[in-house]
């Protein structure tokens, strides 16, 4: 078995339609134009039959009627002639055409560049062939091309540029001053031009940019058509190619070997029919499939708490993203067997593609609309006739998942959490008068609707709710283990000291306790009081919590940026690859991801991160980097360097290179989302370090020795900011810490962290930080395993005390002039969750007592 197909994949499309037909699914996956040809069409097939016209070989270029028909259709069309004997070579459908092609102009080892999203078996043909594909992203909502993009792909093996002109499956239609920037490389770096134009009758808003404008580029040119889409002969495999004949003479030699006498001769007959007969018959399917088009586009607007997609400009296909981050493939997969619609999987046509999902407008009218009833019933879960979260909302007053709180004809979304299942508590919503009840659970409640995921249905209904605001916005996602407070705050100073309007929601000023990103209702509200207020940037830090808890469900976001992942959550998550997985899912259906090339995780979610992607550290292989940096105790400076741009700046905010790692991020963002070097300079210069409360925050109260309160509590977090002290604080003073580990939160780091504690700082008091429902002595024996793992001594490295206001007390009274004192875990939070109960509690108010009262 030859190795050139091992990597090779069946087509998705293919499979797809295969398994609709065999459970009865609706199929809206493969590209099959559902129209009846014209009888005059079939009859010719059959005549040429009869007529013992098709008994024998015939001429391997096509015969000479039909490629005489073709050179004057194009003549006619757009003014470019082709020698219907030298220049016309009919082919066995559009795909063996283009398979001539490539093997007739490329050898192994030789370079094909290909704008990427692109039709599948262009994915894999060159594989085959022993070429290799390199693909340029189609950028933006409506998929361009960066000509910029393009000449960097170019190398000295590159032969040839393969165009999809209208794309499949994005719509794509190259402009005229696009098309002239590709064949001017093309000439620049002596390349063919190899363009797929099977969809060319089908643009809808403004006429085909052809080719046959381009007479000076025609000897580098070869043009693949063919009858399957314009005259919906997609069964009877006629095509042809066009190329300049000392092109075409090469490709006939292919093509006679591939084919021996080119398409069946009763297919050709028909195909001839269709262009004398029925010339315009490509026109009126045109004018069909915009109807279809509309008709489709607003059947997905209806879904657009799922679904985020644009009008395609040509062929018949909507690529539209998944807002949820599913993966493609399992979607499809779901979707499927469980609500009976084939689509077609997004990365079948690409890495570009991973986040979408592929719909066909050429179904019949029927078939869309018997398609789009069965996502919605499913999608949204509307058992009772209604049709979108919009009518669910129209007929409730409020939503509620809160049974205690719902109120009369208000909708409850019964969740099953860690402690309690909202299941339980149906029949007292009920007894309230609520208009709707979703849960996941058959239940025999009046207006109760069944669905597969309540917490995803919160998050889609609260979005309808708020009449779907994170579409009204530009939403950037900053997840990551550490660091996405400070990610998400530089964000928005930059932004807004450019002149743009920026809100940041994070862990600092999220309504509720130990809360970062809030429950649905609560984020949506957020979302829709920031378009009340022109925002055009929502800057939003999202957890691990977040996105495994559908909190996010129903939001589009335009960026998403990582920081870092390291080991946490796990009690939540399990294993690592779950919780590394679970961060991933914000990176599918966003326009573009900024990520950290220095970070362990940057090749696993560089591979599905959708849109454009950005990288960032102080590898040489990163897009923005920092380089000679010099840390102080209140600020850094480094300089900021993408490609030959470069920014020497001063960031007025402590923390070394962990922050010069923020800072790095936040530029990137802000530099994709239009801001220059410049502008990014103003902002992080102009940054407010007092505003990042409880993040390496002195106490200015203290003057003799430092104390600084910081919301370090992972092992990363620990180790970043007790290296960093280490390395700030003058030579022959004491670096004292006081820390604990969260009780019902991942055991597995406790003993790291006390082995981390005990390796940098002189004394470690280990003392309680939200023990709730644990006995905090026990978390703390924990975490003084790990210090007698590193062999430390108990009373001579560490000490223990569990109640936090002690340990701190006692921590002030070790500290000699010039020490540096961390306590840590806390941060800027208020409140103490001992038990079931959230005391108040503030680290910055405890020090200052403290310490007043030792001075008096």
């Amino acid at each position: 078995m030859s190795f050139k197909t091992e990597t090779v994949e069946f087509s998705p499309i293919k499979r797809f339609q295969a398994e609709a037909e065999r459970v009865g699914a609706v199929s809206l996956a493969q590209g099959i134009p559902k129209f009846l040809p014209p009888l005059g069409i079939r009859k010719a097939a059959v005549v040429a039959i009869e007529r013992g016209q098709a008994d024998f070989y015939g001429p391997p270029q096509g015969i000479k009627l039909l490629r005489a028909k073709i050179a004057a259709q194009h003549l006619a069309e757009e003014g470019m002639f082709y020698n219907p004997d030298t220049e016309v070579i009919v082919s066995a459908g559009a795909l063996q055409g283009m398979a001539t092609a490539l093997l007739t102009i490329l050898s192994p080892g030789d370079e094909l560049i290909i704008p990427s999203p692109t039709y599948f078996p262009f994915i894999n043909l060159p594989k085959v062939l022993g070429i290799k594909p390199v693909f340029v992203p189609l950028v933006g909502d409506d998929w361009r091309l960066r000509i910029s993009d393009l000449e960097k792909a170019v190398s000295s093996k590159t032969v040839g540029i393969l165009l999809v002109h209208p794309n499949n499956p994005t719509g794509t239609v190259y402009s005229c001053d696009e098309l002239e920037a590709i064949l001017k490389i093309a000439e620049k770096h002596d390349l063919f031009v190899f363009v797929d134009e099977v969809y060319r009758y089908f643009v809808y808003d403004t006429p085909y940019p052809n080719l046959g404008k381009f007479r000076q580029y025609r000897n580098r040119i070869i043009r693949v058509m063919s009858f399957s889409k314009a005259f919906a002969l997609s069964g009877w495999r006629v095509g042809y190619l066009l190329a300049d004949k000392w092109v075409s003479g090469e490709l006939l030699k292919t093509h006679e070997m591939t084919t021996t006498a080119s398409a069946s001769l009763p297919a050709q007959y028909a195909a001839l029919a269709a262009l004398s007969d029925f010339p315009n018959l490509p026109f009126e399917f045109a004018e069909i499939l915009k109807k279809r088009r509309e008709r489709m586009g607003k059947r997905l607007e209806k879904l657009n708490s799922i679904f985020a997609s644009k009008k395609p400009s040509g062929a018949y296909y909507f690529f539209a993203r998944l807002l949820a981050g599913e993966d493609d493939r399992s979607f499809c997969e779901r979707i499927l067997n469980e609500a009976g619609v084939a689509l077609v999987p997004g990365s079948t046509f690409g890495e570009g593609g991973k986040g979408f999902v592929r719909f066909s407008f050429a179904a019949k009218e029927g078939e869309i609309d018997e398609a789009f009833d069965r996502l919605e019933r499913y999608l949204l879960g509307e058992e009772l006739g209604l049709t979108t979260g919009e009518e669910l909302v129209e007929k409730s007053t409020g939503i509620s998942d809160d049974s205690r709180k719902v109120k009369p004809r208000e909708i409850f979304v019964a969740v099953r959490g860690s402690k309690y299942d909202g299941h339980d508590f149906i029949d007292e919503a009920v007894k309230k008068g609520t208009s709707f009840i979703i849960g996941e659970q058959p239940n025999p409640a009046p207006n109760y609707i069944k669905v597969g995921n309540s917490r995803r249905a919160l998050g889609v209904i609260s979005s309808a709710w708020y009449s779907h605001p994170s579409q009204k916005l530009r939403v950037v996602g900053v997840t990551g283990t550490d660091g996405k407070t400070t990610t998400a705050h530089l964000l928005g100073a930059i932004l807004k000291a450019a002149g743009r309007k920026a809100s940041v929601l994070s862990t600092l000023n999220a309504p509720g306790v130990h809360t970062t990103t809030p429950p649905a209702p609560i984020l949506q509200k957020w979302l829709a009081k920031e378009v009340e207020k022109d925002t055009e940037v929502a800057v939003l830090e999202v957890t691990s919590h977040a996105i495994a808890q559908e909190r996010i469900a129903g939001m589009k976001f335009e960026g998403a940026i990582l920081t870092n992942i390291t080991p946490e959550h796990l009690d939540y998550h399990e294993t690592f690859k779950r919780y590394r997985d679970t961060k991933a899912r914000l990176f599918r259906g966003v326009n573009f991801s900024v990520l950290n090339r220095d970070d362990q995780s940057y090749k696993q979610i560089a591979e599905i991160a959708g849109g454009r992607v950005v990288s960032y550290g102080f590898s040489p292989q990163a897009e923005f980097q920092a380089s000679e940096i010099k840390v102080g105790e209140d600020g850094c400076r480094f300089k900021l360097l993408k490609g030959k741009e470069e920014e020497e700046l001063y960031l007025p905010l402590p923390g070394g290179k962990y922050n010069a790692y923020n800072t790095l991020a936040a530029a990137a963002a802000a530099y994709i989302l239009g801001v220059d070097f410049a502008g990014i300079k103003r902002g992080l210069e102009r940054f407010n370090a007092s505003a990042l409360v409880g993040r390496f925050e002195g106490i200015k109260e203290i003057s003799d020795f430092r104390v600084v309160i910081d919301f370090a509590h992972t092992p990363n977090a620990l180790a970043k900011v007790l290296n960093y002290a280490a390395r700030i604080k003058p030579t022959g003073v004491q670096l004292l810490v006081v820390f604990g580990c969260a009780g019902e939160r991942d055991r597995r780091k406790r003993a790291e962290m006390g082995r981390i504690a005990v390796r940098a700082a002189d004394l470690v008091i280990i003392t309680s930080e939200d023990p709730r429902g644990e006995d905090p002595q026990a978390i703390i024996d924990e975490i003084v395993s790990g210090c007698f793992a590193e062999g430390a001594v108990e009373g001579r490295n560490f000490v223990r005390i569990p109640d936090r206001r002690e340990a701190i007390r006692f921590a002030l009274g070790q500290v000699r002039e010039g020490d540096y004192l961390l306590i840590l875990g806390k941060g800027h939070e208020t409140t103490m969750a001992i038990g079931e109960v959230e005391y108040p509690w503030s680290d910055h108010q405890v020090v200052r007592e403290e310490f007043t009262r030792i001075v008096r």
